[in-house]
């Protein structure tokens, strides 16, 4: 008898833990977009899943475990503590908060995050990457828009625009270039003591952007000529040129 009522809990166990119904595995399985090394097998043995990072779903009812659990400076998932949500998120074990700025010269959100990319990078025999310094990783400017030719009559209102990024966010200055006899180029910023023209300068629209116009109002003659937009940060400057034109 004894033996008969332990088959029946044992039957009752793998029916309850490993249903067919529950681990049926589907005819293909969904596309996922995850590094190799952050990639394992589901629960079911049926298809490849991610390991989570910061904000991924996670919960063991599903199968769905965050990044390096076990390691200080990984992801742990968070539960709900009301136990509304059946799932977790994935959040960072490190107290400070990020961006961090690695060696490599990326910027990562969370310390969790460098740590999982030097954690690859030496599962794909490279060297790891440590924290460089707190903070986002600087870079040169880029001109995200570029003065361009402008072609009108005198009288009438003209203006130049330039926008760029940079980390941190770059400087903007206007300046109009002469050519000079003996080759040489000679530099006047804007709006120098100009009473037609004024430089307007905002930052955005995203972070670490900046916007700048040079407005000519009313546009006389001498100020036909070539305009250059420099943006410049403590990793260096960029620039571009545009002309005013006079149309006769």
């Amino acid at each position: 008898m004894k033996l008969v009522i332990c088959v029946v809990f044992m039957l009752l166990g793998l029916s309850h833990s490993q249903s067919p119904d529950e681990c049926a595995c589907a005819e293909s399985c969904p596309e996922i977009s995850c590094p190799a090394e952050l990639r394992v097998r589901d629960r079911c043995d049926c298809c490849e899943t991610c390991l989570g990072v910061e904000g991924s779903v996670c919960s063991e009812e599903i199968g769905r475990f965050c990044a390096l659990s076990d390691h200080k400076y990984g992801f742990s998932c968070v539960m709900d503590p009301t136990g509304k949500d059946r799932y977790g998120e994935c959040h960072c074990k490190h107290p400070k908060k990020g961006p961090f700025c690695g060696q490599d010269g990326v910027t990562y959100k969370t310390k969790c995050d460098l740590q999982v990319a030097s954690w690859m990078r030496v599962k794909r025999n490279s060297s790891k990457v440590d924290v460089a310094y707190h903070g986002e990783c600087e870079e040169l400017p880029i001109l995200t828009r570029r003065p361009g030719n402008v072609n009108n009559r005198t009288g009438e209102k003209v203006y130049l625009a330039c926008e760029a990024y940079g980390i941190p966010t770059p400087h903007i200055t206007f300046r109009k270039i002469t050519q000079l006899e003996d080759e040489s180029e000679m530099f006047e910023e804007m709006p120098s003591d100009r009473l037609n023209m004024a430089v307007q300068i905002r930052g955005g629209p995203d972070k670490h952007k900046i916007s700048a116009w040079v407005l000519v109002d009313p546009l006389m003659t001498e100020d036909a000529g070539l305009y250059e937009c420099l943006a410049s940060n403590t990793q260096g400057s960029v620039s571009d040129k545009g002309y005013i034109n006079i149309i006769h």
